[in-house]
C-alpha cells in the first residue's frame, strides 16, 4: 500500500481489524446520539447555496478553501441524483433564543444528512489510524508500537469528537499529507503534488510542509539521474491541481473570498495578539529552513523517519498560530508518532494524554446538553425544553471563555503542553550539536518520566 515494503506487516493482525471496527462502531454510536449544531449548520448553508445556483461563494455562509466545499457539492449531488435525503434539516422555533449565544443554532441538521456528512469522516480516521500502525510498525520495528499507536489515535476522545459530533475535516487533510509522503516514496511525485495540494487547500496547515517535501525529495533523489525531473513533476502537480481547484473562483471573480478564512484571522487582533501569531510565523519559517536544509542532507532511509516528525512538529506550529481546540486531530496524530518513534519519547506520551483530554474538556464544556438537541427534537428521547433548559444554564455558568473559566483553564493547560512539545521536539532536533541543550534535553524530557 503506498509503495511501503511491508515485508513482515504482509499478514495484517487480528488486533488491526478490530481496532478499525471498534473505532467506526464507537464512531457512529456517537453521531447518533450526540452533535454539534454550529458547524453542521453552517454545511446545511453551503448545500443550500449550491442547489439554488449560487456556488461556494455566490451568498454568505462558505469562509474555507474550495476543497471542502466542492466534497460537500458532491454529497449534495448524490443525495439529489437517489433522492435519498429530501429535507436537509429544520429552523425549531423553539431553540431560536439559544442564538443569542455564540456557537448555538435553532437550525439542525437531519439525522439522516448528520450521518452523511460524518460518516465520511469517522472513515478517514480509521485510515488513519491505519497509516500511523504501518509508519511506528515500520520505523521502530515494533508490530506492539504500531498497534498502540492506532489505538491511541482511534480512540482518542478529540479526534472522535471532532468527527463523529462535530463533523469538521482536519483528519482529511492529515490523511492526504501522509498519503503525500508515501507517494514520494512510491516514486510517484506528480500524484504526490496533486494529493499535496489537496490537503493544503483543504486545510491550510499541511502547506507549511512544503519545503520540508522539497528536502525530503533531495534526500531520496539524491545521486539519481532523473532527480530534476521528479521534483519538477511533483511541483506541476500541485500547481495543475491547485489552478483547477480554484479555476471557478477565477472565472466568477470569488478568488479573494476563497482566502477570507485566513484574512479574517489577521485583521482585528489587539498588539500582543498580532505579535504572537507574527513571532510564530517567524518561528515556523525559520524551522522550515533549517529542516530542509537538515532532511536534505540525510540519507534516505533516516529522511524516512525525520519527514513524520518534522512535517508533524510544522503542521502543530501552524494550528499553534490561532489556537482552537477544533484543530487538535491536525496535531495529536504527530505528537503519537514523535511519542513512538522520536529517540527519546519521554514526555511526549504525557503531552499526548494533556492535549487529547483537556482538548476534549474544552470542546464537552462549549456543546454541554446541546448536544441532545438533535435526538431530542427529532426523535423526542428527551424533553427538547428540558435539553434548552440546561444549555442555557450551562452556558451562562460555564460557556464563558474568560481565562477565569473552566473552559479558559482547560485551554491554558493544553497551550502550555503544546508549548512544551514544540520545546521538546527541537531540543531533540538539535541533540549533539551543544552540550548545554542536551543536558536542557534531558531535564525537559524527564517531566514525563513515569510514562516509560
Amino acid at each position: 500500500m503506498f509503495g511501503l515494503d511491508f515485508g513482515p506487516l504482509r499478514s495484517i493482525p487480528k488486533m488491526v481489524f478490530l481496532i478499525a471496527i471498534l473505532s467506526l462502531v464507537v464512531h457512529l454510536v456517537m453521531t447518533a446520539l450526540f452533535s454539534h449544531t454550529y458547524d453542521s449548520e453552517y454545511w446545511l448553508i453551503i448545500m443550500q447555496n449550491i442547489e439554488t445556483g449560487n456556488g461556494l461563494y455566490g451568498l454568505n455562509g462558505f469562509y474555507y478553501t474550495p476543497v471542502w466545499g466542492y466534497m460537500l457539492s458532491f454529497a449534495d449531488m448524490l443525495m439529489q441524483v437517489f433522492g435519498a435525503i429530501p429535507v436537509l434539516g429544520d429552523r425549531f422555533t423553539d431553540l431560536i433564543v439559544i442564538e443569542d449565544y455564540n456557537g448555538f443554532q435553532a437550525v439542525l441538521a437531519s439525522p439522516d444528512i448528520n450521518f452523511l456528512l460524518k460518516l465520511p469522516l469517522s472513515v478517514c480516521d480509521v485510515l488513519v489510524g491505519f497509516l500511523l500502525y504501518v509508519i511506528v510498525s515500520r520505523h521502530t520495528g515494533s508490530e506492539r508500537k504500531g498497534i498502540v499507536s492506532m489505538a491511541l489515535w482511534c480512540f482518542c476522545p478529540i479526534v472522535v469528537y471532532m468527527s463523529a459530533i462535530q463533523g469538521q475535516f482536519d483528519t482529511i487533510s492529515v490523511l492526504l499529507l501522509l498519503m503525500t509522503i508515501f507517494l514520494i516514496r512510491q516514486d510517484n511525485p506528480l500524484l504526490a503534488g496533486m494529493v499535496f495540494a489537496l490537503a493544503t487547500w483543504l486545510k491550510i496547515f499541511p502547506g507549511v510542509c512544503i519545503l520540508v517535501l522539497f528536502g525530503y525529495m533531495l534526500a531520496r533523489y539524491k545521486g539519481a539521474p532523473r532527480s530534476t525531473r521528479q521534483i519538477s513533476m511533483s511541483i506541476v502537480g500541485f500547481l495543475l491541481l491547485t489552478a483547477v481547484l480554484f479555476l471557478p473562483q477565477i472565472l466568477d471573480g470569488t478568488l479573494a473570498y476563497a482566502f477570507s478564512f485566513l484574512t479574517s484571522r489577521t485583521s482585528g487582533y489587539d498588539l500582543g495578539s498580532t505579535l504572537y501569531m507574527a513571532g510564530m510565523l517567524v518561528i515556523i519559517i525559520v524551522l522550515m529552513l533549517f529542516m530542509t536544509r537538515s532532511i536534505a542532507r540525510k540519507p534516505a532511509a533516516e529522511a524516512d523517519r525525520l519527514v513524520f516528525l518534522y512535517c508533524g512538529l510544522l503542521a502543530t506550529l501552524a494550528a499553534m498560530v490561532q489556537f482552537g481546540y477544533q484543530y487538535a486531530p491536525s496535531i495529536v496524530g504527530f505528537i503519537i508518532l514523535f511519542a513512538m518513534m522520536s529517540v527519546n519519547t519521554r514526555g511526549y506520551r504525557f503531552v499526548f494524554l494533556v492535549v487529547s483530554l483537556f482538548t476534549f474538556l474544552e470542546a464537552l464544556f462549549w456543546v454541554n446538553y446541546s448536544s441532545l438537541f438533535i435526538i431530542s427534537e427529532y426523535f423526542g428521547t428527551f424533553d427538547p425544553s428540558w435539553v434548552l433548559e440546561h444549555t442555557l444554564d450551562f452556558t451562562l455558568n460555564w460557556g464563558s471563555e474568560a481565562t477565569g473559566s473552566l473552559m479558559g483553564r482547560f485551554a491554558n493547560i493544553w497551550h502550555y503542553a503544546l508549548f512544551a512539545f514544540v520545546i521538546m521536539a527541537v531540543l531533540d532536533f538539535c541533540r549533539g550539536r551543544v552540550p548545554v541543550l542536551d543536558r536542557a534535553s534531558d531535564y525537559v524530557r524527564s517531566l514525563g518520566g513515569l510514562l516509560r
